[in-house]
This record gives structure tokens, sequence and C-alpha cells, in this order.
């Protein structure tokens, strides 16, 4: 719902594809910052352009840890420019 590229995933390890490498690290550094982890993938381990988070979410995770996930991802997408608004 808030836009983001999660591909075709259908486990519990979710890229969230940025784009170039640098927009990969500004937003790993920027959701650290909010205490959540999301592991950079660039090149060449990924196609040029096609960088991305790599997110792992567990049974260990509560609704209000995935909750704060994704008001992270949001706000650091809108703070590194991934996202508008």
């Amino acid at each position: 719902q808030a836009g983001f590229n999660t591909g075709d995933s259908e486990t519990a390890v979710v890229p969230l594809i940025v784009g170039s490498d640098q927009n990969a690290w500004d937003y790993a550094s920027a959701l650290r910052k909010a205490g959540v982890i999301g592991l950079p993938v660039i090149s060449p381990a990924v196609q040029p352009g096609l960088a991305r988070l790599r997110i792992a979410i567990t049974a260990a995770h509560s609704r209000a840890d995935i909750d704060y996930a994704i008001d992270s991802f949001i706000t650091a997408a809108r703070q590194t420019k991934l996202l508008e608004g």
C-alpha cells in the first residue's frame, strides 16, 4: 500500500527493491538508525539498478514489531527520497 517494490516474494525473506546501490546503502543506514535491520544487496549480486534491502520476517516478530518496522520503512523511504511525502 505504501508503494514499495517487493518483487514476487512469497517467503519470509522480503526484498525491498530500491534501485541504485547508493539508494540501498542510504536506506539501510536510515533504517538502522530507527533500529530496523535491512541488509543491502547491491551489484554484482544483483543487476545494476535492482539493488535492494533484504528483510527477514520471523515468527518471533510480534504484530507490534511488524507495525513498527512498516512505519520505519515508510519514514526512512521519505527521508532518503525513495517515497514522496
